[in-house]
């Protein structure tokens, strides 16, 4: 009977068990940034066996000439791609802090910068230099409010450089195959050389993209087989050309991650692996920011335009968005209070709202309460095996009484 008692004990805890990791890994899945990398187990970037990058050799043609180096600081340079008019997307590391603050930046404004470095022309003379200057940061989080980690920034700039330089396209998450775990791609972007403008070049290498569904990752994320740097490449896209012969960033560069720490400068590895990869953003989440802003910036642009003092600015989505930082206005920026991050206008949050399929504190509450459910199934289980048996059915063996009487029959 003990023998029993125990066995039903251990069956009722191991099903307690398997059931939380279960809903634990569900959460995972569904909740985008769930399940983060424990500290200390990111590394920085890496080439996965000899580096295949190459130098491009006409940067003034399209999709080349959408792509640019954001100078944030003198010691922080990235890649960025032009997503818009006035719009360009990179890495959240080049501009924010791990806690989700803005960097300071050396400059008067961050710069972003098309035509940089040794970059030529099919004729051989060197692509012409176009700077923009950083007005606005829209943070992920101003989006994506539920998102623990940021992964992506989409900045806005004082020109219209995407009129003369291209416009790279996101893809919806319809639009974007995933059946197949991958997909080839390039990347184009800078290396550790976009510190020296004399020696700097756009380069770019095909490599594969690999999909949440192939490494078991959540839902927005990517993992790629791509050379990178830890300087400069960040903010990289991971380019493809779909039959409309239309090209789009089904992803973007970040960082990358391993079993081991590493140190900051680029290292090689000898191959890809799920334990040992380069990651960043899928194109469609970064797609569905994008279409929230467009719709912000018309909206404001068709109020404005009623407003003879505003429309005199001639950038009406500086003066009327309230969605991110503005980079005029540093100072009063960081006198406010920091630590919400809702700085996202009441469209682009209620964008984010319908996108977004479980928050981390429904998920954690669900987790609570099925263990508190399995709590109260095992206390009652162990109660009633504790229990004495007050009768028993026929054929049972019942001990006798502890102080039955000894009967003596008479001779």
């Amino acid at each position: 009977m003990k023998a029993s008692n125990r066995l039903v004990k251990s069956v009722v805890l191991v099903l307690g068990v398997f059931l939380l990791v279960g809903v634990r890994w569900n959460v995972n899945r569904r909740v985008p940034g769930a399940g983060r990398l424990r500290a200390g187990s990111s590394r920085r970037l890496d080439i996965f066996g000899t580096d295949d990058r190459r130098v491009v050799s006409d940067a003034t043609l399209f999709p080349y000439s959408a792509v640019g180096l954001l100078r944030w600081s003198e010691d922080r340079f990235c890649t960025a791609s032009l997503i818009g008019s006035r719009f360009v997307v990179s890495a959240a590391e080049c501009v924010l802090t791990p806690d989700g603050k803005k960097r300071p930046s050396t400059f008067d404004k961050p710069e972003f910068v098309v035509g940089y470095g040794e970059s030529t022309t099919s004729d051989g003379s060197g692509a012409e230099k176009k700077t923009a200057k950083v007005v606005k940061v829209h943070k992920q989080s101003d989006f994506w409010e539920k998102w623990t980690q940021e992964t992506y920034v989409i900045l806005e700039l004082d020109k219209a450089l995407g009129e003369s330089h291209g416009i790279l396209s996101l893809p919806t998450l319809d639009e974007l195959d995933q059946s197949l775990g991958s997909t080839p791609v390039q990347i184009v972007g800078f290396d550790e050389e976009a510190k020296d403008e004399s020696t700097a070049s756009l380069k770019f290498a095909k490599c594969t993209c690999y999909f949440p569904t192939s490494f078991n990752g959540s839902q927005f994320m990517l993992h790629h087989d791509c050379d990178t740097s830890a300087t400069g490449s960040p903010g990289s896209p991971l380019l493809v050309r779909y039959a409309n012969m239309e090209t789009y960033i089904i992803g973007l560069h970040s960082n990358a991650i391993g079993s081991t720490t590493i140190e900051t400068e680029t290292k090689t590895f000898p191959k890809y692996s799920n334990s040992v990869a380069n990651r960043g953003v899928l194109g469609p989440f970064i797609q569905k920011h994008m279409e929230a802003l467009k719709n912000t910036t018309t909206s404001s642009s068709n109020s404005s335009t009623t407003d003879a003092s505003s429309s005199s600015s001639g950038h009406s989505v500086t003066e009327s968005s309230s969605s991110g930082y503005d980079i005029d206005n540093r100072e009063a920026e960081h006198s406010k209070d920091r630590d919400t991050d809702t700085t996202g206008s009441e469209s682009v949050q209620d964008a984010a709202k319908e996108a977004r399929t479980l928050s981390p504190t429904t998920a954690y509450a669900c987790i609570g309460a099925v263990g508190f459910a399995w709590a109260c199934i095992l206390f009652i289980a162990l109660k009633h095996l504790g229990t004495p048996t007050l009768c028993a059915r026929e054929g049972d063996l019942v001990p006798p009484p502890a102080e039955a009487p000894i009967v003596v029959s008479a001779s």
